[in-house]
């Protein structure tokens, strides 16, 4: 089983934003950050506030659709990059891990996502002591996917604007899938581990670029 420690997120950036993946049962936890770019989004947008009692919701359509309202019912494709750090411990040296992943999640809420990904995770590292280089990839699949959008759950007439979900927070189960163990990373002696189709937990803060783009520009 593993342990959560979110004393883990100290290590990242003093007012920048974090992301924290659970340790492997080897190298970790990691922090860094992340970028989400919604892609196209199906079903129908919301209302404006000031929306008539009568009025009906329009179906979302064209090749890069996305709500402009947050009540929006929708479900959308996004492409997700994670790009994440575990410093030197006791059993390994410095480990990068990247993580691309794709996936679709549904409006539940109008500050709520719920969905799914599956994606490619990469790491690498060296022994100093050796020069010698380590690296790795995985596939990776993501259930359940949670996304809070903070500024969408302010009960004002501004904040229907979908734009305002720019800024979010999230948590995620992975498993990484196949076998891990520590001839993929550079460890010291004496370390051993082997685990396979390991189901890690993350949490962290997220920023949808496709939103702030339009955020900025109005």
């Amino acid at each position: 089983m593993f342990t959560m420690a979110l004393a883990g997120s100290g290590r990242a950036e003093a007012g920048g934003l974090w992301d924290w993946l659970e340790e492997l049962n080897g190298p970790g936890p990691s922090t860094g950050w992340n970028l989400l770019y919604n892609v196209r989004c199906f079903g129908k947008d919301g209302l404006p506030a000031n929306a008539a009692p009568d009025a009906v919701p329009e179906k979302l359509s064209g090749r890069f659709a996305v709500p402009k309202y947050s009540n929006a019912n929708a479900s959308c494709l996004f492409v997700d990059y994670r790009d994440l750090h575990a410093a030197e411990d006791p059993r390994f040296y410095p480990v990068d891990v990247r993580i691309t992943e794709v996936g679709t999640s549904a409006w539940v809420h109008s500050a709520v996502e719920i969905g799914a990904g599956v994606g490619w995770m990469h790491f690498s590292s060296r022994n100093p002591m050796t020069s010698e280089d380590f690296s790795g990839n995985r596939l990776t699949i993501s259930f359940p996917r949670i996304v809070f959008r903070p500024f969408l759950a302010i009960p004002a007439a501004k904040f229907r604007d979908a734009r305002w979900g720019f800024f979010q927070m999230y948590f995620k189960e992975t498993i990484v899938v196949g076998n891990v163990n520590q001839g993929d990373f550079a460890s010291k002696p004496g370390t051993i581990f082997d685990r396979s189709n390991q189901r890690v937990e993350s949490v962290g803060f997220m920023i949808d670029l496709r939103a702030l783009a339009e955020t900025i520009r109005r």
